[in-house]
């Protein structure tokens, strides 16, 4: 990936999904760089009256992400978040 001539090497890029008129099913999409990952999956229904139900687990890597983001304070760490979110 790359910002304002800042850039932040993919190792992975992947999608696996059924997508019908009315819905979304996501299997699962990976995201991943040299130090963080982000991983989802889910559903979403009736994209006229969206009901949704979607996880993500990542593991990031503060430092390169700031310094990606232009952030000039330095910040170091990780963060794991596993989330689950549903609802209209």
């Amino acid at each position: 990936m790359a910002f304002e001539n800042r850039s932040l090497p993919v190792r992975e890029l992947s999608l696996e999904a059924l997508v019908g008129e009315t819905y979304a099913d996501i299997k699962s999409v990976k995201l991943v760089t040299d130090q963080s990952t982000l991983a989802s999956s889910g559903k979403i229904d009736n994209f006229n009256d969206p009901r949704f139900d979607l996880r993500a687990d990542t593991n990031l890597n503060l430092g390169s992400l700031v310094q990606f983001a232009g952030v000039k304070r330095r910040l170091d760490g990780n963060v794991k978040v596993q989330v689950a979110a549903n609802g209209r």
